[in-house]
């Protein structure tokens, strides 16, 4: 997924221990229990119930401070993370609660786990010595429909063959389709986003990259309701967004509903050229110090697209900064700091809203000592 490298450093430096949409787990030791032994030693050591998810929400001070408020620079000092609500179904440790919060990734190379709202799950989670919950794609836990094995076990039923670990009967969908672009833009340069709708991560459930002649699929689909878009321009500066059917504002998409085994072919999905703005400004009272922490200003969609749809522009040597092409819409922004010359001092900078409809001048930020 092209986003803005800056939002990229946050997901790879601080979570995860793999590059974007590569997150590796650690292998288990030879002497590790394997099989229905590793979940009797899952049982002693964490957290396991079957649950279903109530909600899941993202929870990250960037995007849930309110505008105007005071955040950190360094968004890599506060890391991203979904929090999840579930209703224990069915309780495998000495947990007596019946609604448990757990944390995970966003899913974006951070080992994050894709829980969905609705859906229910054999949940194998750790706790923290502050008693916070927290799992991952790393862990066993997994789709009730997927741990047949797992819970045979667990609930004292005859063992199950793992061959049959997996529910055959949820077939898996399919959705194909060709973009249609009416501007002279070669489809390859771009990437079509898969989205699930009422899913509330801000990362994808899927991308496909196009083909010469705009062709794309996406295989593997579980049973829901997908929105799509089309991004196009280099990382930190998209150029080019589309959502299908072929709108620039998500409240106009049209989601599209796959059921169990659906094949969806032939779908057209249309991209039009867009205006684009320029954005231009400075950091207010800017200053030797503030530029020797080597700030840049960032857009960020402000909303479900944030990393699908973000702008990075560093500032001249007066802390001022011009975003030459700027797609419409409502953005946020903020100065970040990648990494502090002065170690002693820590910055701070307040959540800023422009709304992009024209071009606009004299947007005033700050980058603020603590």
């Amino acid at each position: 997924m092209r986003i803005s490298p800056i939002v990229r450093t946050v997901l790879v430096l601080t979570l995860a221990p793999a590059p974007i949409f590569a997150c590796k787990c650690v292998s288990p030791s030879p002497d590790a229990p394997q099989g229905r032994a590793s979940w009797d030693a899952t049982r002693r050591t964490d957290v396991v119930f079957e649950g279903k998810v109530e909600s899941a929400e993202p929870k990250w001070k960037l995007i849930n401070a309110q505008v105007g408020e005071v955040i950190p620079a360094n968004i890599e000092e506060d890391e991203p993370a979904m929090q999840v609500t579930f209703e224990v179904l069915r309780n495998y440790s000495d947990v007596g609660q019946k609604h448990l919060k757990l944390t995970t990734g966003f899913g974006c190379g951070d080992c994050g786990f894709p829980f969905e709202v609705g859906e229910e799950y054999l949940v194998d989670a750790d706790r923290d010595d502050s008693g916070v919950l927290s799992t991952s794609i790393c862990s066993e836990t997994a789709r009730v429909e997927d741990s047949a094995e797992a819970l045979a076990y667990l609930r004292g039923e005859p063992a199950i063959p793992q061959t049959v670990g997996t529910n055959p009967s949820r077939k898996k969908g399919q959705l194909c389709g060709h973009l249609v672009l009416d501007n002279g833009t070669r489809p390859t340069d771009g990437e079509v986003l898969r989205f699930r709708e009422g899913n509330k991560s801000l990362i994808p459930s899927d991308e496909a990259d196009p083909e010469a002649d705009g062709s794309f699929c996406f295989t593997q689909i579980r049973s829901g309701k997908y929105f799509m878009l089309f991004n196009n321009g280099p990382q930190g500066s998209p150029s080019l967004f589309s959502i299908f059917p072929g709108v620039s504002k998500l409240s106009e998409a049209k989601a599209i509903e796959i059921s169990e085994g659906q094949q969806i072919s032939h779908l057209l999905f249309k991209v039009a050229l867009q205006k684009t703005y320029t954005v231009s400004g400075k950091i207010s009272d800017f200053s030797k110090r503030q530029r020797q922490a080597e700030p840049k200003v960032l857009l960020l969609n402000a909303g479900r697209l944030l990393f699908a749809q973000s702008y990075e522009q560093e500032v001249t040597s007066d802390g001022a900064f011009s975003f030459s092409q700027v797609l419409p819409g409502k953005y946020w922004a903020i100065v970040d700091v990648e990494s502090d010359s002065d170690s002693n001092t820590k910055w701070s900078t307040r959540k800023v809203e422009v709304d992009v409809d024209g071009n606009v001048q004299d947007l005033s930020l700050e980058l603020i000592p603590n």
